[in-house]
């Protein structure tokens, strides 16, 4: 299996919920980068991705295009859903569920060592998803 095939795989895993197998794409040691902020760990990982499931329980990823060299991978992806959930913003504070659904646009690049994931960088507009939600100011 190619590594574009392996990231596709993981991605249906997050999409369709399975959390503790999507997590389980990743090594041990593994670092994801987001906007949201930086985790390092299988422990941080299923934290952060779990956290995400429940704020966005039908939370979507659709594939759009991969390209792959050596152990890395980049891929475009649309992201959406609708936030059902409360989810901790960067700075700590709760945002209780709004019920709206949000859709954007992003991009990772992953790095896999022995077939899993040791490090994923994901970049998408923050911004934009909270102002989908109405969490910015006029």
């Amino acid at each position: 299996m190619s590594n574009i095939e392996k990231n596709d795989n993981a991605a249906a895993l997050y999409s369709k919920g399975d959390i503790e197998a999507f997590v389980d794409t990743y090594a041990d040691d593994a670092v994801l980068r987001s906007p949201d902020g930086v985790y390092e760990g299988k422990a941080a990982l299923l934290e952060y991705w779990t956290q995400d499931k429940t704020a966005f329980p039908d939370g979507n990823v659709e594939m759009i295009r991969s390209l792959e060299g050596g152990d890395i991978v980049m891929a475009e992806w649309t992201w959406s859903g609708t936030h059902r959930g409360p989810f901790n913003l960067p700075d700590g504070t709760e945002v209780p569920p709004t019920g709206k659904r949000v859709e954007a646009a992003g991009a990772e690049v992953v790095r896999f060592r022995d077939g899993l994931v040791v490090e994923h960088n994901l970049y998408f507009d923050n911004m934009a998803a909270m102002a989908q939600l109405g969490l910015l100011p006029e």
